[in-house]
């Protein structure tokens, strides 16, 4: 499965928004023709970059706008959530009646100098986006006939509309339609009578209301006894107060989350978010999008969709991780314990479906401890998640909370459904975690606490961990390691920060729960410890080439096939894959390399990884080249060690330290430097009557 928060994307295109403009207000003052103006009022929770949108007019009853008249709205940038764009016929006469400057004025050539028999739209390119009128219609004594008078949108329209419908328009004029349902024959004087920058629609009082598109108010009121239902495309933005005294339903499904922000909540109102879960086959990581719910009542409300223990039925596959015993919780049936904002849950249900989540929405910043627990292996490790019915950014997550991890594991780790994706300031640009959504994170040494706040808040459309949608990185390299139908990788990122050492918030150590029989990672190309990695980071800009130890862990005799993901664009870079047991090098750019080992592989030693951004006269290269680590009091030596090679350690001052000689064909040797005092050592490495020096530092 891929996921778009398995995007490794570094930038994410913005959300297109075609329907959320609209016309709000049409004025033709009976008292100065001149002090006529339209209003535009940006509709969506999301800000509208007006490249290539226009407003054009239909003169008298043409089947065709006027292309003179035509104002292209490109240079007014971007339309904020809430933000009026008014274009006025004449500035001056504008101030004169409304104290203040139109954003625009195009005079007598433009769509607002209307006599009130004319058609008005909002055009994307040449797509209708927003209208007022019927193209080809004349006009004057018609439903849409506002000469002398006003138009004004009506409250209720949450979306733009490509075709004219008089029910959702206040006109006022001096004609006489007929059969007209909003259409009131007065004419309208400036300024008592008109009120730009302002609408109607901005605060509203509601019954039963359906959200499917990007929505703004300032303020919602929903009424005793009704419903406010969010689709799963749906995304509301509330700039100030949400006074609920109905019910709230937000929906999603495996790829689509809808999404609530607002600053207030007033009432005493429900919330309910059905969140989905992925089934017992992939498991999935989740959080409490509405929070304050006890399980057993979590449990009443969802009643057959989690799975049971078949051994015992009352205990669930939904629980927290606790990393004193290095295992997930299972919660029994008959348990009374809340589901807290921010707390991570483990959940399997039988065949994916949504869960209905009941409780109190946080509108204030959320601190989530994490620590150290007791467990040798798992112990680093606290399941957290979004405690916000709406997305946040993750890069922004990310770096307000990089001080309280693992330095070594400085990243957000994720769960696919078949596999862990890592995620840092190294791929983080742009990516959205989903509401409700559970990802693991390694807590430092004496623990701290983790900062949800709703300035990490969004409402721009992603998916969730375990979905269907990729999105592609702008630089980066995927080594994919296959076994049959098993496929495993690791991925390393080309950042203009980043260095070949240990860059913290660039690199980031694999995670413990990845198969240890099966995997392919990385170490780090200078001063490697042996940290395994996930996700090293190297300059965007290489000198030379740069070689990048590869581990491997396959069982003996597996099929095994290493090369790169067909779907990543190098920009230029030559990769090539040096096998230390078998001396043969593999251009990865065009082909895989294949190989059976007759014994099992855990480690490296074997493996190196060499980038350059020129092509590399490999016939030329030495073969049996070693890789050495100081790590936590050891000197460690991958490379091709034959029987009888000789590795001797001496201090600068030319002193034998210590001495060791191969007993059998092996991919590495350790050494014990716990007695060395911190400083440069020298080791040789005799190998087939061919010495080799190295320096190395211990710390």
């Amino acid at each position: 499965m891929k996921h778009i928060l398995h995007i490794l994307c570094i930038g994410l295109a913005p959300m297109t928004l075609l329907g959320q403009l609209l016309i709000t207000e049409i004025a033709d003052p009976v008292n100065n023709d001149l002090a006529r103006f339209i209003e535009i009022y940006n509709r969506s929770a999301n800000a509208v970059d007006l490249s290539d949108y226009k407003l054009v007019r239909w003169t008298n009853g043409n089947s065709t706008y006027t292309a003179t008249t035509a104002i292209d709205l490109t240079d007014s940038g971007t339309l904020l959530p809430g933000s009026f764009l008014v274009i006025g016929a004449n500035a001056d006469a504008f101030n004169v009646s409304f104290g203040e400057q139109p954003d625009l004025a195009y005079g007598n050539n433009g769509p607002a100098n209307s006599n009130g028999n004319y058609q008005i739209a909002i055009l994307r390119g040449e797509t209708i986006i927003d209208i007022f009128g019927v193209p080809g219609e004349d006009g004057v004594n018609t439903c849409h006939d506002f000469t002398d008078g006003r138009v004004e949108r009506k409250p209720h329209v949450l979306k733009s509309n490509a075709t004219f419908d008089e029910s959702e328009w206040n006109v006022w004029g001096t004609g006489n339609p007929i059969n007209c349902t909003s259409h009131l024959t007065a004419s309208q004087t400036a300024p008592a009578d008109f009120d730009p920058r302002s609408w109607i629609g901005q605060d509203l009082t509601t019954g039963d209301m359906t959200i499917s598109n990007s929505v703004y108010f300032e303020n919602l009121t929903l009424d005793a006894n009704s419903t406010l239902t969010i689709l799963k495309t749906g995304k509301l933005f509330i700039n100030d107060l949400f006074n609920n005294q109905g019910s709230v339903i937000m929906d999603s499904d495996s790829n689509e989350f809808s999404a609530f922000i607002t600053a207030n909540i007033g009432g005493t109102g429900t919330f309910t978010y059905n969140r989905w879960a992925a089934s017992i086959n992939t498991n999935d990581l989740i959080a409490a999008p509405f929070a304050g719910q006890t399980f057993s009542d979590f449990l009443t409300h969802n009643s057959g969709i989690i799975n049971t223990n078949p051994n015992d039925v009352t205990q669930n596959l939904f629980g927290n991780f606790n990393n004193n015993s290095g295992s997930y919780e299972s919660f029994s049936s008959t348990s009374s314990i809340t589901l807290d904002a921010g707390v991570g849950y483990r959940v399997g249900t039988d065949s994916g479906a949504t869960l209905s989540f009941n409780g109190v929405f946080q509108t204030a910043d959320q601190l989530i401890p994490i620590s150290i627990g007791s467990d040798p292996t798992y112990g680093r490790w606290n399941l957290v998640g979004n405690p916000f019915p709406a997305y946040i950014e993750l890069n922004t997550f990310f770096n307000s909370n990089s001080s309280v991890l693992d330095s070594n594991y400085a990243a957000v780790y994720t769960y696919d459904g078949s596999g862990w994706t890592t995620y840092n300031n190294a791929n983080s640009s742009g990516v959205l975690i989903a509401p409700g959504q559970g990802f693991f994170l390694a807590s430092k040494t004496g623990g701290g606490d983790v900062s949800f706040t709703t300035a990490m808040q969004s409402v721009a459309y992603s998916d969730d961990f375990i979905s269907g949608e990729v999105l592609q990185p702008d630089t980066y390299l995927k080594v994919v390691m296959s076994n049959g139908n098993d496929i495993f990788d690791t991925e390393i990122f080309l950042h203009a920060d980043a260095t070949l050492g240990m860059d913290i918030g660039f690199d980031a150590g694999l995670f413990v729960g990845q198969n240890p029989t099966q995997s392919i990672y990385s170490h780090l190309a200078y001063e490697n410890t042996g940290l395994k990695l996930d996700m090293p980071s190297i300059p965007i800009e290489i000198d030379g080439t740069v070689v990048i130890p590869l581990g491997v862990e396959i069982q003996a005799n597996s099929q095994v096939s290493i090369g790169l993901d067909s779907e990543v664009f190098l920009n230029n870079l030559h990769v090539y894959l040096e096998d230390t047991i078998a001396n043969t090098w593999t251009y990865l750019n065009d082909q895989f390399y294949n190989f059976s080992p007759t014994t099992a592989l855990q480690g490296s030693g074997r493996f190196y990884l060499h980038l350059s951004n020129q092509a590399l006269d490999i016939s030329s290269f030495k073969k049996n080249d070693f890789v050495l680590v100081s790590s936590a009091g050891q000197i460690i030596i991958y490379g091709n060690l034959k029987a009888g090679d000789q590795i001797t350690i001496f201090n600068i001052q030319g002193q034998q330290l210590k001495q060791n000689i191969i007993a059998e064909h092996t991919n590495q040797s350790i050494l014990s430097a716990h007695s060395f005092a911190p400083g440069i050592y020298i080791v040789h490495i005799n190998s087939r009557q061919n010495l080799e020096r190295y320096k190395i530092l211990v710390k």
